[in-house]
């Protein structure tokens, strides 16, 4: 499962935004994330990750770019 990557900050909010935290359980573990990565082999999880932390970086860098404008 080969995603588009984030690369705007409007881009990389939506994209965090769509993940929602849907059908917690009590501890607010999202169940509908834990299945669709049940879906995914141990790569694309990793890829899928991986994305998540640059975007999570990206993100962070406009944050102290824009703080220091």
């Amino acid at each position: 499962m080969q995603t588009s990557v984030p690369q705007t900050e409007e881009e990389i909010i939506a994209w965090l935004n769509a993940r929602g935290n849907g059908d917690p359980d009590e501890n607010g573990i999202s169940r509908d994330q834990l299945r669709e990565n049940r879906l995914l082999t141990p790569r694309e999880r990793l890829e899928e990750l991986e994305r998540c932390v640059s975007g999570l970086m990206r993100l962070q860098e406009r944050i102290k770019v824009n703080r220091h404008a």
